[in-house]
């Protein structure tokens, strides 16, 4: 996969359903990593096939449900259902709630994700027992790019990562293969460990942050409104005298 290290936008996972008019339609999920609303965004959509081979669609989503650090969904679809194997989300614009900050994609940023087998059976509740609930799997790293446990993609010159806010030296000192495996073994009785039903799941301490971040910016946002009427009334007001 390939990603942009500096966007402001998380790719959780994705769906490609396909229907017997030879139709594939995919539901992209999405997070807004920042403490501001996102507006809209283009994208440009590549759809692989089973060979390798793609295919490119342009992407452009309007009103966007993205309040800061959570989670929302886009859908993309194509009328060639061959490339409907897999595919990548490359971002080119994405503007914030207001129109007064927009971000701009470079191909130039575009690095390869290294790959990171989930981990399963011992070697997951050995993970989760030591790293946390949320680790899904081992941390692997290449010159530009570090997978933390959590399964997020970081730029490598980020010292912590930017979905669980794990330290990166912490990661690779303390949670790879050779150091959970060496460790203690978990109890007999069984783990509260939850199983990944998507990609990748958030700390606990993550979820309590996103509820706050999101009560703040509903409370802006209604200061926002009315004090917008409120002037709107005043300015009714002074204009009849």
């Amino acid at each position: 996969m390939k990603i942009d290290p500096a966007c402001p936008i998380d790719l959780i996972d994705y769906e490609i359903l396909t229907d017997d008019r030879g139709n594939a339609r995919a539901y992209i999920r999405l997070r807004n990593t920042t403490k501001r609303a996102l507006d809209r965004l283009s994208a440009t959509v590549v759809w692989y096939d089973g060979a390798g081979e793609t295919f490119a669609t342009s992407l452009e989503a309007y009103d966007l449900e993205a309040a800061p650090g959570r989670r929302f969904t886009i859908t993309a679809s194509t009328d060639r259902p061959r490339f409907a194997v897999s595919l990548d989300v490359l971002f080119s614009l994405i503007a914030f709630d207001g129109g007064e900050r927009v971000w701009k994609g470079d191909r130039d940023r575009l690095r390869d994700t290294p790959p990171q087998p989930k981990a399963t059976g011992e070697e997951l509740k050995r993970l989760a027992l030591r790293a946390g609930e949320d680790a899904v799997a081992f941390p692997v790293k290449t010159d530009d790019i570090w997978m933390c446990v959590c399964a997020k993609a970081n730029a490598f010159r980020k010292s912590r990562c930017s979905r669980c806010g794990r330290l990166r030296d912490e990661v690779f000192d303390s949670f790879t293969k050779d150091v959970v495996m060496s460790g203690p073994k978990p109890e007999d009785k069984p783990l509260n460990v939850t199983l990944p039903i998507d990609d990748t799941h958030y700390a606990k301490r993550d979820w309590r942050d996103d509820m706050i971040r999101e009560r703040k910016f509903l409370i802006r946002r209604t200061i926002t409104m009315l004090a917008l009427i409120i002037l709107i009334a005043l300015a009714a007001l002074l204009w009849r005298r």
